[in-house]
Formats: C-alpha cells, sequence, structure tokens
C-alpha cells in the first residue's frame, strides 16, 4: 500500500462487567445447536465427540462476545482445534507423508496457542460461565486450557478417520481470509479508482527513491539525530552457524529454534535506526495500556519487539526476522494530515537464507504502508515486474557490509519514513533499546494482572485509526492506515499482497 478491547485498568466499573456477564450467558445458553445438546459431564450419552465440538462452538461465542478473539493465526474452517499462518497454509501442498505430519503437529500447536491467549484474555466472569456450563471443576482457567487441548486432540484423530480428511484440510488451508475486502472494490469502482491511485502511488515511488539516493549528509533534518541501537553485545555470527545445520532441521526444513535461539538470532542482527528527534511522537517505546482498551507507547522505555517468521528462497523454507518499532504518534508539519494520528510503527525484515546468511531486507510502516525492499545486488539476478501490478519497490540495496557491521536506518521526523540505509558509523547520541518477543503485544498485563492483546479480534490496533480509510475506501483495504497485527498487512492498492505471504519475494525476485 503505497501513498500513502479490552479493558486496560481500574477504568472499568464492576456494573459494565456485571451486564457483560449476563449478555454472555445469554449468548452461551440460548445461541447455537451445542444449547440444545446434554453436556457430557452431565450426559456421558452424549459422547466424547460432541462434548469437544461444544466446548470449541461455547468458547467461539464466549470470545466473540469479549471481542478478545486472538489474531495473529488464521483461523482454519472446520477446525476449530487448528491455527495456521500463510506459510504453513504455503506447505500442506509442499511436503511429503512425514512432513504433513509435521505440518499437522504445528498447526495443532498454534491451535492450542491462540485458544490458551483467548482463554487468558476472557477474563475471570467469562471463565466461570463456561465452567458452570461445562460443570467443570473450579480453577476454570487452567482446565478449559487442558479441555481444549484434550479435546483438540482428540477431534483431530476422529477427523483424521474420515475419507477424505487430508483433500478436506487442503481445501481449507488454500482458501484462508485476506485482508481485503471485494464488497469494497465492487462498490467503489474499483477499476477505475485504482487508476488515479495507481499514478499517485507510482509517483510516491519515484520520490523514495529520490531520498535513498540523496547522500545522508544532505538529507533535511529538522531536529537533533538519536541514533537507537540494541542493548548488550551480539552473539558471534559464527556461533550461530549450528542452528541452520541439517541436522537441526526439522520434517519441514526449517531450523529447529527455542525462544533463547531465536533471541540469540534477532540481536546478531538487531538494526539501529536514526531518528531525526524534534518532539516526543519521533521517540520509539514499549507499549503500555492507557485508557480503557487503548494502548500507549511510553518512550522512557526503548523497546524493539522481534519475531520470527518463515518464507521461500527459491523454493526452499527459510527464516524471517521481524523488527517491530512503534512511537506515540505520525505527526508534524512534513507528515500529510490524512496520515497523522495516535500510535505509529515501523517494521523492519531481515530475510536469511537457508544457511543462515541475510539475502534481503524489507520495511514497511506497520499498517502496511510504504513496503520497500532492499535486496542482496550480489544475489539478485533480476526484479521481476508482473503487469498490471506496480513493480516492487526497491529505491537501494542491502549495504553489502550487512551483517559484518550492524543494519542503520535513517527515519525523518513525524511521518518516520525511512529515507536511507546504511551501516554502522558513529552516532553523536545513542539510546539503548530493550529487544522483546513480539508475543508480549498479544498478552499485555493490564492494571489487574490479566493479559490482553493490544490488537483487537481483527488484527488492528484500537485507538491508532485514520481518515486515510474515507479517502481510500475503494481499494479495498478496511481501516487504512491504521496500525496492523503480525498476519494482517496488506501492502499494495493495486491488486493483493500480504507482508507474510511466503511467495512474495520469490515471485518480486530472481536470486541468483
Amino acid at each position: 500500500m503505497n501513498t500513502a478491547r479490552a479493558p486496560a485498568d481500574a477504568g472499568w466499573r464492576r456494573g459494565p462487567q456485571a451486564r457483560g456477564l449476563v449478555a454472555l450467558l445469554l449468548v452461551l445458553l440460548a445461541s447455537g445447536a451445542c444449547a440444545h445438546l446434554p453436556r457430557p459431564s452431565a450426559d456421558a450419552s452424549a459422547g466424547p465427540e460432541t462434548a469437544c465440538r461444544c466446548l470449541f462452538a461455547d468458547l467461539d461465542r464466549a470470545v466473540a462476545q469479549a471481542g478478545v478473539g486472538y489474531a495473529g493465526s488464521l483461523p482454519v474452517a472446520g477446525f476449530p482445534y487448528l491455527r495456521t499462518s500463510r506459510f504453513t497454509a504455503a506447505m500442506a501442498a509442499r511436503v511429503d507423508h512425514r512432513g504433513r505430519e509435521a505440518l499437522l503437529q504445528r498447526l495443532l500447536e498454534m491451535g492450542r496457542e491462540a485458544r490458551r491467549l483467548e482463554i487468558q484474555a476472557l477474563g475471570a466472569e467469562a471463565r466461570e460461565a463456561l465452567r458452570r456450563l461445562h460443570d467443570r471443576p473450579t480453577a476454570a482457567g487452567e482446565v478449559l486450557e487442558t479441555d481444549v487441548a484434550r479435546c483438540a486432540a482428540l477431534l483431530l484423530a476422529a477427523d483424521r478417520q474420515e475419507a477424505g480428511f487430508h483433500r478436506r484440510l487442503d481445501r481449507a488451508l488454500a482458501d484462508l481470509p485476506d485482508e481485503y475486502a471485494s464488497w469494497r472494490r465492487l462498490a467503489g469502482f474499483y477499476p477505475l479508482a485504482v487508476l488515479p491511485v495507481a499514478f499517485v502511488s507510482d509517483r510516491a515511488f519515484d520520490e523514495i527513491r529520490r531520498q535513498h539516493r540523496t547522500p545522508e549528509k544532505e538529507l533535511p533534518q529538522r531536529g537533533r539525530l538519536v541514533t537507537y541501537a540494541p542493548a548488550g553485545s551480539a552473539p558471534d555470527r559464527e556461533s550461530l552457524s549450528p542452528l541452520f545445520a541439517p541436522a537441526n532441521r526439522d520434517a519441514l526444513g526449517l531450523p529447529r529454534l527455542d525462544p533463547g535461539d531465536a533471541h540469540r538470532l534477532a540481536r546478531a542482527y538487531a538494526p539501529w535506526i536514526t531518528q531525526d528527534t524534534v518532539a516526543d511522537y519521533d521517540r520509539i517505546g514499549a507499549l503500555r495500556w492507557g485508557a480503557p482498551g487503548q494502548p500507549l507507547v511510553d518512550t522512557q522505555r526503548p523497546t524493539v519487539y522481534f519475531y520470527l517468521s518463515e518464507a521461500f528462497h527459491k523454493g526452499h523454507p527459510t527464516v524471517q526476522i521481524n523488527y517491530a518499532f512503534w512511537y506515540p504518534r505520525r505527526d508534524g508539519p512534513a507528515t500529510p494530515w490524512i496520515e497523522r494520528g495516535a500510535i505509529d510503527g515501523l517494521t523492519v525484515r531481515v530475510s536469511l537464507d537457508p544457511d543462515g546468511d541475510p539475502f534481503l531486507v524489507d520495511v514497511m510502516h506497520s499498517c502496511g504502508c510504504y513496503h520497500f525492499f532492499l535486496p542482496d545486488w550480489r544475489r539478485t539476478a533480476r526484479i521481476v515486474f508482473r503487469p498490471p501490478r506496480l513493480s516492487p519497490l526497491v529505491p537501494a540495496w542491502m549495504p553489502p557490509d550487512f551483517p559484518a557491521r550492524p543494519l542503520r536506518l535513517r527515519a525523518s521526523s513525524g511521518w518516520h519514513q525511512v529515507a536511507h540505509v546504511a551501516t554502522g558509523g558513529t552516532a553523536r547520541e545513542t539510546t539503548a533499546y530493550a529487544l522483546e518477543p513480539y508475543a508480549r503485544l498479544e498478552a499485555l498485563p493490564r492494571a489487574d494482572g490479566s493479559p490482553r492483546s493490544v490488537f483487537d479480534h481483527r488484527g488492528r490496533m484500537p485507538g491508532s485509526e485514520r481518515i486515510e480509510d474515507l479517502l481510500f475506501f475503494s481499494m479495498g483495504i478496511p481501516a487504512v492506515g491504521q496500525m496492523r497485527q503480525r498476519s494482517h498487512h496488506a501492502t499494495q492498492f493495486v491488486g493483493r499482497e500480504h507482508f507474510d505471504d511466503p511467495g512474495l519475494l520469490d515471485r518480486h525476485f530472481e536470486f541468483r
């Protein structure tokens, strides 16, 4: 795309909670087929499969009523106990029998994690309602998580006994929801509206290319330059090589990485940001809860959130490291008025080849906007242009001395556009940032200690809406300009494209 709720703290009152609980109980008891079936704990004749399907149905209704659906992974239609990513969905057509078993276990684990986060975010009252509905013991949260895990394994075993199970699963994985609304394009006369938008996007591409061709010393500077660098020492890259050894790969061809390995890998390639700083809106920080349901950026705690994703490099599965920076606002005189608003973010992604060496960096605003690529020119044979799509934006090459020296991005004040990419260098003022797992944003503790995601059930960050959505309605992307969760970044107005599409790099580039 180029042009460019939860209760948080003590502000919530007991009255709304009670009313919400009553509404939840009414939904659970009065809707859905399971409402009229005997609960197996009370009547074993219902059977364990029926019990488990009722549990998932009741949990879905409770989660929907509370608005706490986990959007970091994607649902698999017809399989309530599974979740997927675009990568795992794409792998379904590529794996052998051994790989299919590993894929199923991965889908199952993603489903368990999503349900765990949803149950935790439900709150004590909603968990108690589910406990009573299913006549479970008192420790509702832990029991529900255990029941969900048990039921997931039971339903998977039962579904696998049915003829055509794999065909049904493959169809569901091939039909994932995307971030575009076709009805918007239809209602907004997309074939006509896209022409001027494509023209403006192409001009914006040219301006971004011009900025990257400008020597860094000649770039406009409105305030003082502050460089954010990761705290601590980077691990020796040689010590990371065993992580990518063939013996350390799973049945999907990916390295087996535990949380410690992921953190070491993220620290090894963590970027620096040289930020033109005029006001507080140019400082990066950690997310915390402010007003009820509204996240804020605490600039007193500079923090970058990382997560790993997967993609294909010349058809082979490989690992990517994603870094999310957050600012309190996008603001200031250099920022187009339609893009101004609370909370802004940048996402920097480093793609590694199967040997663990970087071959491409790409950057976007965390709304999915202004996505551009920095491939290694020594390993790129051709940039692929596929009309009628716009060509991929490649304003510069990946610096040749990265990763021997840390990657450094120069960002403008207010708009936070990355206008130059280099490595290392000396900085007059350097601020250390903490490197934390992105998953913390998806279970951020509130004042009472209960966790909730800073993103809503649609994968969008409340409070970060932009007026852009009204102007670009016809492009088919709901809530244009709003900050988004991983798995929910649409990146193009022309055609359909997603940041987490595992085939994105192979489609846009031919690699040597």
